[in-house]
């Protein structure tokens, strides 16, 4: 039965695609936005204050900072000792391109995170 169902909705889902590019690639890019978004969205049940989302919001904006420079640093120099960390994260990514997501999904990258993150703060000449 589920393995049926599933069939289905595969079926219902490339179909879906097909027809409606234009809209399916909108869809995925702000699965996307939700998924590396640095403030958690807010509903009518769970209300978070201004300073509450700035609070978060300047968090990961340095973490991020942080993780990118730490992914510029390590292309230019080690990448082969990192490339597993990057194409974890890579593949969340993607995955989260397709399937439900928020910023909660990429809770299993914290640590990937923080050691990409971490290399631009090192000193030169120094190995992860």
């Amino acid at each position: 039965m589920e393995l049926a169902r599933d069939a289905w909705m595969n079926r219902q889902a490339r179909e879906y695609i097909r027809d409606e590019p234009v809209v399916a690639l909108k869809a995925g890019l702000t699965l996307l936005g939700r998924f590396w978004n640095i403030v958690p969205l807010t509903t009518r049940e769970r209300p978070l204050t201004a300073r509450v989302r700035l609070a978060i919001g300047s968090y990961y904006t340095l973490v991020l900072a942080a993780l990118l420079a730490g992914m510029i640093r390590i292309a230019r120099t080690e990448w082969q000792l990192a490339w597993p960390l990057l194409a974890i994260i890579a593949a969340f990514t993607l995955v989260h391109a397709v399937f439900w997501s928020d910023m909660r999904m990429r809770t299993p990258l914290v640590p990937a995170i923080a050691l990409l993150a971490v290399q631009s703060w090192r000193k030169r000449g120094h190995s992860p």
